[in-house]
C-alpha cells in the first residue's frame, strides 16, 4: 500500500474523541503547584492514618520527667507541659481536622444537592419556599451560629459535625440549583421528557452527573473553610472534648505559654495554615482542570 492510500486510509479513520476526564486529569498534571499540594495533603492523610503505628501509647501519654521539652532529636515538635509529644498529638489531631473538613462537607452535599435540585428542576412553588429558606438560613453569621448551637448541644466531636453542616449546605444548594435552571432547557433533558422519563430519572441521570464539575470544586474549596471552622470552635473551647486533641484545641490550650514556649502554638498553627493552603491549591487546580471553556 502507498503512502499515499496510508495517509488517506488513517485519515478516514474515525480519532477517537477524549473525554472531559482524561483532559482534566493531563491539564491538572500540567499544573505543578497544584499537583504538589496534592501531594501534601496526601501526605497528611497518611500521616493521620499511621499515627498509632508510630504512637501506639496514644495521644494523652503523659511522661512527667519529659515536660517542657524543646525540640530536639528524642521530640522533634518538643513537649507540653504534661510531657506528652507535641508531633504526636498534632498526628492525631490531623485526623480531627481531616474528618471534620470531610464529614462536614459530605452532610452539606447530602443536604444541598437533593434540596437544590428540587428548586431547580421544579421550580414554581418549592423553589420559592426552598429558595425563601436558604435566604433566611444565609442571614445567620456562620461561625457565631455554630457557637451558639455548640453551647446548647455541648462540645464533642459529633456535635462539631451538626453545628457546622446546619448552614454548610447552604452554598452547594444555590450552585446546584443554578446549574439545574440551566440544563433543564438542555436538548437531552427535553428529550427525556418528551420519552416519558419521570423526574427523579432524569435529575439522577442527566441533572447531576452534568452539575458535577462545579459541584466537585465547591467542596474541594470547602474543605480549608470546615478546617478552620473547627479550629475556631476548638480554640474558643466549645469544638471538641478534651482531652482528644485538635490543631485548634492544642492553640486553646498552649496560648497561655506563646511566650515562654512559643513552639507549643507555633506547630498547630502552622499545621493548619499549610493544610488549608494545600486544599485551597488542589481546589483552584480542579477549577481550572475541569472548565469546559479551557478544553483543547
Amino acid at each position: 500500500m502507498s503512502a499515499t492510500t496510508t495517509a488517506g486510509a488513517s485519515f478516514l479513520m474515525p480519532t477517537r474523541e477524549r473525554s472531559l476526564w482524561k483532559d482534566a486529569v493531563q491539564r491538572f498534571r500540567r499544573n505543578k503547584l497544584s499537583v504538589a499540594a496534592l501531594v501534601l495533603v496526601l501526605f497528611l492523610v497518611l500521616m493521620a492514618l499511621t499515627a498509632s503505628l508510630f504512637y501506639p501509647m496514644g495521644y494523652d501519654h503523659q511522661v512527667y520527667a519529659d515536660a517542657w521539652k524543646f525540640p530536639s532529636a528524642q521530640h522533634v515538635m518538643g513537649t507540653d507541659p504534661f510531657g506528652r509529644d507535641v508531633l504526636c498529638r498534632i498526628m492525631y489531631g490531623a485526623r480531627v481536622s481531616l474528618a471534620v473538613a470531610i464529614v462536614v462537607n459530605l452532610l452539606s452535599l447530602l443536604v444541598g444537592m437533593p434540596l437544590g435540585a428540587a428548586a431547580g428542576w421544579f421550580g414554581g412553588a418549592i423553589d420559592y419556599a426552598l429558595m425563601r429558606i436558604v435566604d433566611i438560613m444565609s442571614t445567620f453569621p456562620t461561625l457565631l451560629f455554630a457557637i451558639l448551637l455548640m453551647s446548647v448541644l455541648g462540645s464533642g466531636l459529633v456535635n462539631v459535625f451538626i453545628a457546622m453542616s446546619v448552614t454548610g449546605w447552604i452554598g452547594i444548594a444555590r450552585l446546584v440549583r443554578g446549574q439545574v435552571l440551566s440544563l433543564r432547557e438542555q436538548e437531552y433533558t427535553v428529550a427525556a421528557r418528551a420519552i416519558g422519563a419521570t423526574n427523579r430519572y432524569i435529575i439522577l441521570r442527566h441533572m447531576v452527573p452534568n452539575a458535577l464539575t462545579p459541584i466537585i470544586v465547591s467542596v474541594t474549596l470547602g474543605i480549608p473553610t470546615a478546617i478552620i471552622g473547627e479550629a475556631g470552635l476548638s480554640f474558643l473551647g466549645v469544638g471538641v472534648n478534651a482531652p482528644m486533641p485538635s490543631w485548634g484545641k492544642m492553640l486553646n490550650e498552649y496560648v497561655p505559654y506563646m511566650q515562654t514556649f512559643g513552639y507549643l502554638s507555633l506547630f498547630p498553627a502552622i499545621m493548619i495554615a499549610i493544610t488549608m493552603y494545600a486544599f485551597t491549591l488542589v481546589g483552584d487546580g480542579l477549577r481550572d482542570a475541569l472548565d469546559p471553556s479551557l478544553r483543547d
